[in-house]
């Protein structure tokens, strides 16, 4: 499976910049184990690297939340189709919240 995750929008925005049009959310599905633990890895080493100094261990937590908030909106079909582009529009709420969640703040 290609990577999905690039860089959190405090590191480097705007990443989810580009829409992909008509995406309805769908009722939340498990996606197979080995699709998240690839995502949550990924996003989580990609995370590592672009995080800004003292936010690094955060990475893991974020994925975790990402992975979660993708479930909830899109089918593992339309997940699958997004493959190496992060730069969506469905995925910005997603982050945001996140986001929001890890460093608790209002969004």
């Amino acid at each position: 499976m290609k990577s999905l995750f690039a860089v959190p929008l405090f590191v480097m925005a705007p990443l989810f910049s580009l829409a992909v049009g008509g995406i309805a959310p769908a009722l939340a599905e498990s996606y197979p184990p080995e699709a998240v633990e690839s995502f949550i890895t990924d996003c989580t080493q990609k995370f590592q690297q672009k995080a800004p100094p003292g936010f690094s261990n955060r990475g893991t937590s974020f994925c975790t939340c990402m992975i979660q908030g993708i479930q909830d909106q899109m089918s593992f079909a339309e997940f699958q189709q997004l493959g190496d582009a992060p730069d969506n529009s469905t995925l910005q709420p997603i982050e945001r919240a996140c986001m929001a969640k890890m460093f608790s703040f209002k969004q």
